[in-house]
Parts: structure tokens; C-alpha cells; sequence
């Protein structure tokens, strides 16, 4: 709309609602109706996504990597079933 000189939702309103709907169809309705702060559809209640966090601390550099592995698995296999009981909870 900004090629028309249209920057504000003001200004869009403005506009008489046929002349919309001549220029630019069912979308011009739908947009003197929005401009207009008319919107009858339903909002959807916002539910951030489940998130986890693990961290271990090692007292020496780890440099076997079966050792690190088998931590990770753990502490994924940890991580998975504190998720399972959060989203539980939710329901």
C-alpha cells in the first residue's frame, strides 16, 4: 500500500469501504475491516514451546569419548523425561 501513498492503518480506514472493494475486491473489505479494528477472528492462546536445559560439570578433562557419550545419554534420557512430565502436568 506504501506505493500509494498509504502508510496508516488510519489511513486505509479512511477510505470508504466501496471504494476498497472496487480497487481491490474482497481483500479491500477485509482490509477496511481490519484498518477499522473489526476482527471477529478467534485468538488462539499462546503456549511457548517446553524447553529443558542439563549441564554436568566434569573435575578433570574428559578425554574418553565413551565416557562423554554415556553422560550424554544420560542426561538426554534425563532431559526427555522431565519433558514428559512438564507437557503432562500441562493437560
Amino acid at each position: 500500500m506504501d506505493w500509494l501513498g498509504l502508510r496508516r492503518m488510519g489511513q486505509i480506514a479512511a477510505i470508504s469501504r466501496s471504494a476498497l472493494i472496487e480497487q481491490f475486491g474482497k481483500l479491500g473489505g477485509r482490509l477496511h475491516h481490519l484498518s477499522s479494528g473489526e476482527d471477529t477472528r478467534k485468538i488462539d492462546k499462546y503456549e511457548p514451546p517446553v524447553t529443558q536445559m542439563a549441564s554436568r560439570q566434569f573435575d578433570s578433562p574428559v578425554e574418553d569419548r565413551l565416557i562423554l557419550e554415556s553422560v550424554l545419554a544420560a542426561m538426554s534420557a534425563e532431559t526427555h523425561a522431565a519433558t514428559d512430565r512438564s507437557t503432562t502436568d500441562l493437560s
